[in-house]
C-alpha cells in the first residue's frame, strides 16, 4: 500500500518535546475519567490509527481482545507499545476485514481519517448494537489555529525535534453539528458528541494551545480541545 505519511514522525511522534500531543492525551484521559466510560466486557475491539496502541492505557482493554490497525508500517513498529491479537497495516477507510467481527471501534485522535467513508467502515466493523467511541481535536481550537498560521483548514504541521523541518499531514476538523450528522447518516444513534479541555494540573501547555486562548481570551481550561464521540450501531 502507499506509504503514509505518519511513517515519517512515527519514531518520535510520543516524544514528551511533542506538547501539544501530550495535552491532548491529558486531556483524553481526564475525559474518558470524567465520562466513566464503559466498554462492552467481551468481544473484539478494533483501533483505528493504532499506533503504539492506547486502548489498554485509555480503556484497560485486555490486550488478546484487541486488533490495532494503522496504513503507517513505522507507527505500528513503534516500541515500547501496547499488546494486541493482532496488527493490521491498513487503510481506516477500507479495511480489509469481514462485516460485524467486532463489540468497539475506538479510535483516539482520528482527524487524519475522519469521514463519512471512515464513519462507514466503523460501522461495517461492528456488530448490532456495538459502541463507537473515537477522540478528534475540535475544530474550535483547531479552526482559529490555522487560520493564524495561514494554514490550510484540514492540514496539520508536525514540527520535528530530532531533525530539522516538519511534516504537513491530512487533519479533518469539524463541529459538532456536523459530526452528528455524519454518525447519523453512517447509521448510528444514540449519538453523544461532548468537548474537553486540558486539565488544570497539565504542564507544560503547548505553545499552540495558548496561542488560541490569548486570541480568544480565555483561561487555558475554558478551550475545548478534544471532542468524545460516542455511538451504537442501528
Amino acid at each position: 500500500m502507499p506509504k503514509s505519511g505518519y511513517d515519517a514522525v512515527a519514531m518520535e511522534y510520543y516524544d514528551d518535546g511533542h506538547v501539544t500531543s501530550r495535552n491532548f492525551d491529558a486531556a483524553t484521559r481526564e475525559a474518558l475519567r470524567a465520562l466513566s466510560v464503559q466498554v462492552p466486557s467481551d468481544g473484539l475491539v478494533l483501533e483505528l490509527g493504532a499506533g503504539r496502541g492506547r486502548a489498554q492505557e485509555y480503556l484497560d482493554i485486555a490486550s488478546n481482545r484487541i486488533v490495532q490497525l494503522d496504513s503507517s508500517s513505522q507507527m505500528l513498529a513503534v516500541q515500547p507499545r501496547e499488546g494486541s491479537l493482532l496488527q493490521i497495516e491498513a487503510d481506516a477507510c477500507k479495511i480489509p476485514l469481514p462485516d460485524e467481527q467486532f463489540a468497539v471501534v475506538v479510535g483516539f485522535l482520528i482527524d487524519p481519517f475522519l469521514g463519512l467513508q471512515c464513519l462507514r467502515e466503523s460501522r461495517r466493523m461492528l456488530r448490532n448494537g456495538g459502541l463507537l467511541l473515537l477522540t478528534t481535536p475540535t475544530y474550535e481550537w483547531g479552526a482559529p489555529l490555522r487560520e493564524s498560521l495561514q494554514m490550510d483548514m484540514m492540514t496539520t504541521r508536525f514540527k520535528l525535534i530530532r531533525s530539522s523541518g516538519e511534516v504537513r499531514l491530512p487533519s479533518v476538523l469539524r463541529t459538532p453539528k456536523r459530526l452528528r450528522e455524519m454518525l447519523a447518516q453512517t447509521g448510528f444513534e444514540n449519538i453523544e458528541i461532548s468537548a474537553h479541555s486540558v486539565p488544570a494540573s497539565t504542564t507544560p501547555i503547548s505553545p499552540d494551545i495558548e496561542l488560541v486562548c490569548t486570541s480568544r481570551g480565555l483561561a487555558m481550561t475554558a478551550l475545548p480541545v478534544i471532542h468524545v464521540i460516542r455511538g451504537t450501531r442501528k
